[in-house]
């Protein structure tokens, strides 16, 4: 694929924001927004998962930022950017020695228990062809938040469950773009077949039953893997196979405390 190499730009840090990704989202109405840009949150008030789910951040809780990236790629290609993400947080972790997996489409764990969340919003940026612009937001839990967990009904992990001696929120923010960078680079280069082969060696899930919900009606089946674009491979009870790209709901899928 026809981009430059991906490359993050210095992170703008806010005390506090609504929402990492509507601030980058207002720079990039207002023309004021580059590719690797990327906005830092001490707090947010109004985060948001998939299906607008909300999740508010604590100071020091939470390391919540957001970036830009813009580039040419096929538009079935675009759902598996926040899996590529994914991988690249499990990466930053694995150099801290904490073993996680990739859950899809977007949520990285540690055993069962949930991480990090990622978020990518965005779409066609007109004038023809197949270039696109996507905002993407990642929060990692760093520290324990009294009745998140009970709140939020899963089972939530922390970085300073593993490890000792924090560093500030700067610095990890450093080290996690340091690990998104490749990650997203091979992905827009070389499409989803770059990070696929990793993304199935650390997949969270293989072999669960599921219900999938789609705009088509309702699938069920046992997971599989992940398709040629990042789709979540079912086997269905009759021993045919069909990958979905977009659910409104997935039963089954989630892990509670």
């Amino acid at each position: 694929m026809d981009n430059p190499a991906f490359r993050f730009r210095p992170p703008v840090w806010l005390d506090e924001a609504t929402s990492t990704n509507d601030v980058v989202k207002e720079r990039v109405a207002e023309g004021l927004a580059e590719s690797g840009d990327v906005v830092a949150a001490r707090r947010q008030t109004r985060g948001r998962g998939r299906m607008d789910a909300v999740w508010e951040s604590s100071q020091e809780g939470d390391l919540t930022f957001s970036f830009y990236w813009t580039g040419a790629v096929p538009i079935a290609a675009l759902g598996s950017l926040a899996m590529s993400c994914a991988l690249g947080v499990r990466d930053f972790l694995a150099v801290r020695n904490v073993a996680s997996t990739c859950k899809w489409p977007n949520d990285v764990l540690v055993g069962d228990a949930k991480i990090c969340g990622i978020l990518a919003e965005g779409g066609s940026l007109g004038g023809g062809g197949n270039r696109y612009g996507l905002v993407v937001g990642i929060g990692v839990n760093l520290r324990r938040v009294n009745g998140r967990s009970g709140r939020f009904n899963r089972a939530i992990a922390t970085l300073e469950d593993y490890v000792q001696d924090m560093p500030p929120q700067q610095a990890l923010l450093d080290g996690v773009l340091a690990s998104l960078q490749p990650r997203i680079d091979a992905w827009q280069r070389l499409g989803f077949a770059a990070v696929r082969d990793d993304l199935l060696a650390n997949f969270w899930g293989m072999g669960k039953s599921v219900s999938a919900k789609t705009a088509k009606g309702k699938v069920e089946g046992v997971v599989t893997g992940l398709g040629e674009n990042g789709e979540l491979c079912l086997r269905r009870p009759d021993g045919t196979d069909v990958a979905v790209s977009s659910v409104t709901a997935l039963e089954g899928w989630d892990v509670n405390p």
